[in-house]
């Protein structure tokens, strides 16, 4: 049973996932509150149903535990159901949708389930079922590599008499006699409440409860009020966001078309707006000397071969530019000599970079500045104010200008990372179109990246990488692609931008006066 569980409905989430771009789940109940959502919209997101709320609300995912659910399963062959395996074994299995799940036996009591119990890939029925519809959720999340927001809808956990425990229109067969009927009731909104509270910093979910409780993330009348034009104003996952990241690659892709590919994919997948590699002619931006020194890497034992066996082909980069093409991410560069930039300006860049590394290479700055007028990309690390002032002199006929704070030390340590450079930098912006100010990040986390975005910033760069050798350079500062690394740094800069919002002064739908005037 475990086997075809993994298997089957791992392929349902993937198939699920495919189907909407937003990133909002709604689980359904059978409350009463139910009717006040018939006419909302649900099309675009995804939504999981229990028992028979299905009849309600059209579900993509529903799980079973009940036998007087069952009315009306057998018509819905294109949903995806899950059934309890020791309550329904009888049940024929109509579909290749349809599957039997083994039923946990516990059931939960208040306190007695924490969030790493949802950080597993197994799948059952639980008691409550609404754990098992979270869980399906976290699986939806991890897929999207994206925090979702959960509303559960129709959960009022009230019970007066039959009337007011479901929505008249869904079945109301419980076994059970009235007192305990209350006391279940009462444990599973404490569970519920203790999963909220848990999830309050979880880098996959955020629980919401719509309704009239204490605990409600919003009432019915809010939720429906928000209105589905404008329901991205509170999905953070939906949001337009203006702010760019842009995962630096590097020459940390160690020169192998297959591994930057991946990296470029796995980029896009934790939402990176570009990515970015380097291009220099090897033999001419280095010395002799240099060239010939000693250097231990995978590629021979001279500091020739080291550079020559990172740099990326020509082939390599038309190969750059389809994928990426492919994907939906843009790509630039930095470039380090006349020759270099030739060869980019073929691919008819929409960035340019001139990296920290080459601020003293004056005569460089003299062609780019001739041969290129779209927009360019200039960090600032070791330069000072003079420099600033250089550069919006030289480029002074390009479209626009990111002026990117950088401090040149890897990692740079937090008092050397000077994020008040970027207020500056926006300052000066006030008075002048061309410049959009950033921040080029070589320390560690995401802080500093976060007080950047809050002091201006509009692009925040940071290193990426894939495999960890200790012959690349500056590979102690780069986030892994291989684990969660660079995308909680993603969500930290998105969550950031939300929390800064706009400098437009508002009166908030969720704000309220404690004391009212009469």
């Amino acid at each position: 049973m475990e086997k075809i569980m993994k298997g089957s409905f791992y392929t349902q989430i993937k198939d699920i996932v495919s189907q909407y771009e937003d990133n909002s789940i709604f689980i359904i109940g059978k409350g009463p509150s139910l009717k006040s959502y018939l006419s909302y919209d649900f099309s675009k997101s995804i939504v999981i149903s229990l028992n028979d709320s299905f009849n309600v609300i059209k579900s993509d995912l529903i799980f079973i535990n009940k036998p007087w659910s069952l009315n009306n399963v057998s018509k819905l062959k294109d949903k995806y159901i899950s059934f309890s395996d020791n309550k329904l074994a009888e049940v024929t299995i109509s579909s290749k949708n349809h599957l039997i799940l083994e039923e946990t036996p516990e059931i939960y009591v208040d306190g007695s389930l924490n969030i790493d119990a949802f950080d597993t890939k197994g799948l059952s029925i639980e008691n409550p079922l609404f754990i098992s519809a979270i869980k399906a959720a976290m699986q939806i999340a991890k897929s999207k590599k994206k925090k979702l927001k959960v509303f559960m809808l129709g959960f009022d956990f009230y019970y007066e008499d039959e009337s007011s425990y479901t929505i008249s229109s869904l079945e109301d067969k419980q076994e059970e006699e009235e007192p305990y009927r209350r006391a279940i009731l009462e444990n599973q909104e404490n569970i519920l409440i203790n999963l909220i509270d848990s999830f309050s910093l979880d880098k996959h979910l955020e629980i919401n409860h719509v309704g009239d409780k204490a605990y409600s993330a919003m009432s019915s009348e809010e939720f429906l009020g928000i209105g589905n034009e404008n329901f991205e104003e509170i999905t953070e996952a939906s949001k337009e966001f203006e702010v760019k990241i842009v995962a630096e690659i590097t020459t940390n892709h160690l020169g192998h078309r297959d591994l930057l590919v991946e990296m470029v994919r796995r980029a896009k997948e934790s939402g990176a707006d570009f990515v970015k590699v380097q291009k220099r002619n090897v033999e001419t931006f280095y010395s002799k000397r240099e060239l010939e020194s000693y250097y231990f890497s995978d590629y021979g034992n001279t500091f020739r071969d080291y550079r020559n066996g990172l740099e990326l082909s020509k082939e390599d980069f038309f190969y750059l530019d389809e994928e990426c093409k492919k994907i939906g991410i843009e790509w630039f560069a930095s470039v380090l000599d006349k020759e270099s930039l030739d060869f980019i300006l073929e691919f008819e860049p929409k960035l340019l970079k001139i990296p920290s590394t080459i601020s003293e290479f004056n005569e460089y700055h003299d062609y780019v500045a001739k041969k290129y007028t779209g927009d360019i990309v200039i960090s600032t690390g070791l330069t000072s104010i003079e420099y600033e002032d250089y550069i919006l002199d030289k480029f002074k006929h390009n479209s626009r200008i990111y002026l990117l704070q950088c401090t040149s030390s890897y990692p740079t340590k937090n008092e050397d990372c000077s994020v008040s450079v970027v207020r500056h930098y926006r300052d000066l912006s006030k008075n002048n179109d061309l410049i959009i100010p950033g921040y080029s990040s070589h320390d560690l986390g995401s802080t500093a990246s976060c007080l950047a975005l809050a002091a201006g910033a509009m692009m925040i760069e940071k290193h990426v990488k894939m495999r960890s050798v200790f012959w690349s350079h500056f590979d102690s500062v780069s986030l892994s692609l291989e684990n969660d690394e660079f995308l909680n740094f993603v969500q930290d800069i998105r969550s950031a931008e939300i929390i800064c919002g706009s400098e437009v002064k508002q009166i908030k739908s969720s704000e309220h006066h404690k004391y009212k005037k009469d």
